[in-house]
């Protein structure tokens, strides 16, 4: 097989694999088309719904984190990127949901397309294609796919990936130009700007570059300048337009270390086994909570989760000084990279969201840091097998095992997609009624209209509160999504409840 990718057109086949890979993710994620808003998403809506020029939902909102009236929280974040697509789609797509949700399968993909070539860049062969599919199909990816509101992560995959293969060419003996510098820059600067872990890339990326390719300086000066763009912009931001911030508890330094080690067995056990997950169809998609082998597997908070990190570790160190081939000494640096990244992205969630929660609440209900974990952690194993040595039955029967696996996740996918169009069918067809309904009807004078909350598919979204308003004020999902239009003292229309 790997033959056979080797002997015919490289760009041909890796299009032809990705239009494979991608019929598949179309498949599994068609019924998610339907899906609407919801948690974070409707307090977004909420935020900005008297809000209706590009601008205002763009460069007015860039840093709505740091100001909202609606649950606010999270305001020392600087995350850009995130809000101004927030606002492009807000102002392009209004209330037609399955827009939005096409945009996350799009971004998805645009990941899945970038994870395929660098698994290319560093080894042409099979393996790469059933890598990305395992990846592109992974069930606990459903949330960042699928929830409108955090489908800006991919950004940051994205731009991380594109940098990861320039990093990956500079190791295998090109010499970078001026355009190269600014690339890698570009790339992680927007990845930073979309998630702070985007200036842990810049500065390991940076770090290695300086170590092993210090001659050129200017490549390696670009990459350690996106924390300090980043940090400036931030800053440049909070003298701009001031805001207060919310102090959280902080754990002492081995809670974080434990926490962190947690995450990444859970997420790792939650990516291998997707039939041990059950899925639970709140405001949010998270694990349920009665979920006892993810959330209290002993061995996750055991010393033993310590040695089996270390044990890699000196093994990715091993390899390292052990062959001398350039190809394969960029490829064990990119495997440690990965999992550095991955490690540092873990206990990052233990610092910032463990010090609100427990840890184990923490991985059943954001189940979105999955996303970024395993893909960087795929990238890792892949680079780290030495693909060229293996026997074709040690590689078949790798590939039947990660076959399965693609199996098992997609099965997952396609049914809890559709379970959740069917659990959420009132709200579905009523928001998609009011949005024909409200187009028809926006321009006549005096439009107005009213749904009770008890009208099937309305509902009161009791978390959704405002820090100006007295606590017993309530709101329903219709008043949210409509309030130039939603009236309930004297509407033109009403919606009855039968």
């Amino acid at each position: 097989m790997d033959k056979f990718f080797a002997k015919n057109d490289a760009q041909a086949w890796q299009w032809i694999s990705f239009a494979v890979i991608a019929c598949l993710v179309g498949f599994v994620y068609a019924s998610s088309l339907m899906h609407v808003a919801r948690a974070d998403q409707i307090m977004y809506l909420a935020e900005v719904g008297h809000k209706h020029s590009l601008w205002d939902l763009t460069v007015g909102c860039m840093d709505l984190n740091r100001h909202r009236f609606f649950n606010p929280g999270d305001e020392i974040l600087f995350r850009p990127v995130d809000y101004v697509l927030l606002g492009l789609e807000k102002y392009f797509f209004g209330n037609r949901f399955m827009c939005w949700q096409a945009v996350g399968i799009i971004f998805h993909l645009v990941v899945v397309w970038l994870l395929l070539k660098l698994l290319l860049s560093l080894y042409r062969g099979f393996a790469a294609l059933i890598f990305t599919a395992f990846f592109a199909l992974l069930f606990v990816n459903m949330e960042m796919v699928t929830w409108q509101h955090i489908n800006g992560y991919m950004i940051f995959v994205a731009a991380s990936l594109s940098a990861l293969r320039r990093f990956l060419e500079v190791l295998n003996g090109k010499v970078p130009s001026a355009k190269d510098c600014l690339l890698i820059f570009l790339y992680l600067f927007i990845a930073s700007l979309t998630h702070e872990m985007g200036n842990v890339v810049a500065l390991i990326l940076g770090g290695i570059i300086f170590i092993y390719k210090r001659e050129h300086f200017l490549f390696y000066r670009s990459l350690l300048l996106v924390p300090a763009a980043y940090v400036l912009a931030s800053l440049l931001n909070a003298w701009a337009h001031p805001f207060n911030t919310t102090m959280y508890n902080h754990h002492q330094f081995w809670q974080i270390i434990t926490n962190g080690f947690y995450a990444m067995g859970a997420w790792i056990y939650a990516g291998l086994f997707p039939f041990e997950l059950q899925w639970l169809f709140t405001a949010r998609n998270m694990i349920a909570p009665e979920e006892k082998h993810l959330l209290k597997w002993p061995h996750l908070t055991n010393p033993a989760s310590v040695l089996a990190v270390i044990a890699l570790g000196l093994l990715l160190f091993f390899l390292f000084f052990k062959r001398r081939s350039r190809s394969v000494q960029s490829a064990v640096i990119i495997a440690a990279v990965c999992f550095t990244f991955s490690m540092v992205f873990a206990f990052i969630i233990a610092i910032g969201r463990g010090s609100q929660w427990s840890i184990g609440e923490v991985v059943r209900i954001n189940t979105y840091y999955m996303y970024i974990f395993w893909v960087f952690i795929i990238v890792a194993v892949y680079a780290l097998i030495p693909w060229a040595e293996l026997g074709r039955f040690s590689k078949g029967f790798f590939y039947l095992a990660i076959a399965g696996l693609i199996i098992c996740n997609a099965q997952r996918l396609y049914v809890v997609n559709d379970q959740q169009v069917q659990d959420n069918n009132e709200i579905i067809v009523l928001v998609n009624t009011l949005e024909m309904f409200v187009a028809e009807h926006k321009h006549e004078p005096g439009f107005s209209f009213y749904v009770a909350p008890k009208y099937p598919g309305n509902y009161i979204y009791s978390e959704l509160k405002r820090v100006d308003e007295p606590k017993t004020r309530q709101y329903n999902l219709i008043e949210v999504l409509y309030p130039d239009y939603y009236n309930a003292r004297d509407p033109k229309f009403k919606f009855l409840v039968r």
